[in-house]
C-alpha cells in the first residue's frame, strides 16, 4: 500500500544522492590526484603528500558539496572539478 510506496520513492531518493556523492567524491579525487601527482613528478610534493593533499581537498569540499549534492547541470560539474584542482594547487603552493 502507501507505506510501501513510500519507503521505495524514500530509498529512491536517498540511492539517488549517495550516488552523486560517489560521483562527486569520484571527481574530486580524479581531480586533486592528477594536481597532486604533476606536483609529485616535479620534484614540487613528496610522494606522501599525494594522499595527504587529496584528503585534504575531498574533506574542504565534501563539506561544502553536501549541502547540494545534485549537480544541477554539466556545468556545474565542471566548475566543481576545477575548483578541486585550484584547491590540491593551494595546498601544493603552501607546502614549498
Amino acid at each position: 500500500g502507501m507505506r510501501t510506496h513510500v519507503l521505495v520513492c524514500v530509498g529512491a531518493a536517498t540511492i539517488a544522492i549517495l550516488e552523486s556523492m560517489l560521483i562527486h567524491d569520484t571527481m574530486l579525487l580524479n581531480a586533486a590526484n592528477e594536481q597532486a601527482v604533476h606536483a609529485f613528478l616535479d620534484g614540487q610534493l613528496p610522494y606522501l603528500g599525494i594522499v595527504d593533499t587529496v584528503k585534504a581537498v575531498i574533506d574542504q569540499m565534501d563539506a561544502e558539496l553536501r549541502g547540494n549534492p545534485l549537480f544541477a547541470s554539466v556545468e556545474e560539474m565542471g566548475q566543481v572539478e576545477h575548483e578541486a584542482r585550484q584547491r590540491a594547487d593551494d595546498l601544493i603552493n603552501k607546502q614549498v
